[in-house]
């Protein structure tokens, strides 16, 4: 487990579907920690991490790029720029607040967030995991609070 104790508990999903189910319900999933710098950053990369992954399975166009790229070769420009624009809705500036949505993404949060995404689209949810057991962690996303600050320390 993740050094970082952020959810004490929560589903362990064997599938994308179970675990976008239960994300968008609030309950507690577990994900694979990508940042280590504490719980603001790593809620924004699982944050779009999770919206990607939404986009990858529900974008016919999308999953048949991700899953026919084969592993260390660059993915196509149309591929690329259309996970660029989901992330940048999921960032924009909020009229009510005029601050970012998730508190102004770091080129490295976006990166990890779609690795995280990449890998969990490719090998499964459940196959991703088991390689990195010692990264795991226990998420929540928590509305309507900021989806920056939703992680809740054990």
């Amino acid at each position: 487990m993740s050094k970082f104790q952020f959810e004490p508990s929560g589903l362990v999903p064997d599938t994308i579907e179970e675990a976008l189910t239960a994300w968008d319900r609030g309950e507690a999933v577990q994900s694979v920690e990508m940042g280590g710098l504490g719980q603001g950053y790593e809620m924004a990369i699982q944050c779009v991490a999770f919206e990607l992954l939404r986009a990858l399975q529900h974008d016919d166009e999308l999953r048949a790029a991700c899953e026919t790229t084969p592993d260390g070769e660059a993915f196509p420009q149309d591929f690329l720029d259309r996970l660029d624009a989901i992330v940048s809705d999921l960032d924009a500036v909020d009229p009510k607040t005029e601050r970012r949505k998730l508190g102004g993404l770091s080129g490295a949060q976006v990166g990890a967030a779609k690795s995280l995404a990449v890998s969990l689209q490719r090998r499964g949810y459940s196959a991703a995991r088991e390689e990195v057991p010692d990264r795991l962690i226990f998420i929540r996303k928590q509305d309507p609070a900021p989806l920056y600050g939703t992680l809740t320390a054990a």
